[in-house]
């Protein structure tokens, strides 16, 4: 599988752990590249991306088709989070140009619910472009999240802790914009918002799907601290 984040899928093999019980493969993730840059006092805490809210998110340079949909090719992004609330709308990672088209992608958090926003071509936005996948998310706990936009067939699939949520059809497949790739916030303009309080880690964007064994190990060893 050919992945477009700069890094690389660990093979099977790297995988250690005795016991018997599974250990998955450790993740090299959007968050240990050297290119992030931390944003008014976010920080990186033992591979994890933690921001107390406010103006604290982590940016990417754009990637040329690195986190864009492909026509004819899915997009899958996979990450970790721990929000420290489930109140209001809270960013985790998206992709997007801001106010008047909001052209590209967003995963966020509204309340105990997850979202996902795509849009293209200029159009503007509508309710039809945001795809609630219900949940019951809650503080302090660690989630898995794997999301799923695929133009054959058209739907995007929400994956939380390896159970599948459900599939839904988007008003419009996400279009490619040439901005940076954000974690943990968006910005229309010069105004920061929606942000994430909590933490990130384990990012990951794909141009081709997984396997069932390389999402189990994206979703395995979730606990609550």
């Amino acid at each position: 599988m050919s992945s477009s984040y700069v890094g690389t899928y660990p093979s099977p093999s790297s995988g250690g752990g005795g016991g018997g019980g599974y250990t998955p493969d450790p993740i090299t993730g959007l968050e240990d590249n050297s290119a992030l840059v931390l944003h008014n006092s976010a920080t990186l805490t033992d591979g994890k991306l933690v921001l107390a809210g406010g103006t604290q998110y982590a940016a990417l340079p754009d990637s040329t088709g690195n986190y864009d949909k492909v026509s004819g090719s899915p997009l899958v992004i996979s990450c970790k989070f721990k929000p420290s609330g489930v109140a209001g709308s809270q960013t985790i990672i998206g992709h997007h140009t801001g106010a008047s088209s909001y052209d590209g992608w967003v995963i966020q958090l509204v309340g105990v619910n997850i979202s996902l926003f795509t849009n293209q071509g200029g159009n503007s936005p509508s309710g039809g472009n945001s795809k609630t996948f219900s949940m019951t998310l809650e503080a302090g706990y660690e989630y898995a999240l794997i999301i799923v936009i695929q133009d054959s067939p058209n739907i995007i699939t929400a994956y939380v802790n390896d159970l599948k949520i459900s599939s839904q059809t988007p008003l419009e497949l996400p279009s490619n914009p040439s901005v940076d790739l954000l974690l943990g916030i968006q910005i229309d303009g010069s105004t920061l918002y929606n942000p994430f309080t909590g933490s990130i880690w384990d990012v990951e964007i794909f141009q081709a799907l997984l396997t069932d064994s390389q999402r189990k190990n994206k979703t395995s060893g979730i606990f609550v601290s």
